[in-house]
């Protein structure tokens, strides 16, 4: 398994998780003792903020209650599907196993973050939408959706492959719904 950092986006309800490097923690403790000590101790003065825009505002007042809703999600999901937390962890993280619970719970997901319905479709432009405002690129969003998000034998089985693709084909950063 890759170590990574989970960045939440809980106001669109996906994951965004991005390799850690590794090379600041493999170097050797007498390197960076010694490089501490070459390096001059100035103290800075702190640059002037300036005022947050309405825009920012509001979407700090926005992101406890998205929070709150993402946590209340997976809370309502999990009981529902009855999923072991450790697999729905270890899918974030990138390790999919065929489990018939975890498909119940990424579908459950899904209906719950807007980008699939009752029926077990795919609501294919409003996944685009929420996946453009993760990645921020409206062409490559949108030919990510048209890779992943392919109708399977029911709504759990498409949840769960449509999920297991974005987080393969959307690196260096990991697009993970779950």
């Amino acid at each position: 398994m890759k170590c990574a950092v989970v960045f939440a986006l809980v106001c669109v309800g996906f994951v965004v998780s991005q390799p850690q490097p590794q090379a600041a923690k493999e170097q050797p403790k007498d390197q960076k003792a010694s490089q501490q000590k070459e390096a001059p101790q100035t103290a800075q003065a702190p640059k002037p903020v300036s005022e947050p825009s309405k825009e920012l505002k509001d979407q700090k007042k926005e992101q406890p209650q998205a929070k709150d809703s993402a946590a209340n999600f997976q809370a309502e999901c999990l009981a529902q599907s009855k999923a072991k937390q450790d697999l729905v962890a270890k899918a974030k993280m990138g390790e999919f196993k065929e489990d018939p619970a975890l498909k119940n719970h990424m579908y459950c997901m899904a209906q719950k973050i807007g980008f699939m319905d009752n029926k077990g479709e795919i609501l294919k432009d409003k996944l685009k939408e929420k996946t453009k405002a993760i990645i921020g690129d409206q062409a490559a969003a949108s030919k990510l959706v048209d890779a992943c998000a392919q109708k399977r034998k029911d709504g759990p089985d498409t949840a769960f492959h449509t999920i297991k693709c974005f987080y393969e084909k959307s690196t260096p950063k990991h697009v993970v719904i779950v």
